[in-house]
C-alpha cells in the first residue's frame, strides 16, 4: 500500500537485532502509513527448542523480550497506541523451553544446503529467561507479558492466532486508572467456520476507545 518493499515485514528488523542475533531476528515493528498515531509491533512467539508437548504452544526469549520493553518504551513516549501481533495468545504461551534445547548448528551442510541438524539454534544470544504469558507459578521472577503490558496503559491489543478459535479476553490492569487492554484471537481460514477479523478501533470522542472485531465469512 505504501509503494515500498518491506520483504513481508522482515524488512522492518532491526539492524541491531539482526546482527546479534545471527539473522535470525524474526521480530519488528512499524508505524502504519494508513493508522497514524498507532505503532504496529510483531514479535516472534515461537518456541525454537523444538521439546515434544511444550514446543506446540510458545514462549518469548529474553532478548526479544528485552527489545520489546524499548519498543514500548519509545512508543510511549511518542503518545502513540500501541498493537502487539504475535501467533500465540496469551493462554498458549506456556512453553518452559529455551532455543538451546535444540542443539547447536554443526556447520556442515547436507545435499540440500541445510545444516545437518535443520532445528538448531542459530542465535549466539542466551534464550533465557523464557518468558511466558502469565507466572507459571507465584513468586516467578521472570516478567510475563502480561505483567509487563500491565505497566504500559499505550497497549491496547494483542491480536493471535494458534488456537483456531474466536476468543476476546479483557486483561484489566492492576491500576484501575491505566484501564485495561484486549487479547483477541480468531480461527483459523482452514478449519471451521472459516473465518476472518476485522479489527477496527474507534475513537469515541469523549476520551474513550472502542475496539470493534467484526468476524467475516471467507464465503
Amino acid at each position: 500500500a505504501s509503494g515500498r518493499d518491506n520483504a513481508h515485514g522482515f524488512g522492518y528488523v532491526d539492524p541491531l537485532e539482526n546482527a546479534a542475533s545471527n539473522g535470525s531476528a524474526t521480530y519488528y515493528a512499524w508505524d502504519p502509513p494508513q493508522t497514524p498515531g498507532l505503532r504496529f509491533i510483531s514479535i516472534d512467539t515461537n518456541s525454537e527448542g523444538g521439546v515434544i508437548e511444550q514446543s506446540s504452544n510458545g514462549n518469548i526469549d529474553d532478548p526479544q523480550f528485552r527489545w520489546l520493553k524499548r519498543e514500548l518504551d519509545a512508543a510511549s513516549a511518542r503518545d502513540q497506541l500501541i498493537i502487539v501481533f504475535g501467533h500465540h495468545p496469551v493462554r498458549s504461551l506456556t512453553s518452559d523451553v529455551p532455543d538451546e534445547a535444540t542443539g547447536p548448528c554443526t556447520g556442515v551442510p547436507d545435499s540440500h544446503g541445510h545444516d545437518h541438524n535443520p532445528g538448531c539454534d542459530l542465535d549466539p544470544r542466551n534464550s533465557g529467561p523464557v518468558h511466558l504469558g502469565r507466572d507459571r507459578f507465584s513468586g516467578d521472577p521472570r516478567e510475563s507479558l502480561v505483567e509487563l503490558f500491565d505497566r504500559y496503559p499505550h497497549v491496547i491489543g494483542y491480536v493471535a492466532g494458534h488456537t483456531h478459535e474466536n476468543n476476546i479476553d479483557a486483561f484489566p490492569r492492576s491500576d484501575p486508572e491505566k484501564g485495561v487492554w484486549w487479547g483477541i484471537e480468531t480461527s483459523a481460514t482452514a478449519d471451521w467456520p472459516v473465518q476472518h477479523r476485522l479489527i477496527e478501533v474507534m475513537d469515541n470522542r469523549d476520551g474513550t476507545l472502542s475496539i470493534f472485531g467484526t468476524l467475516l465469512d471467507a464465503a
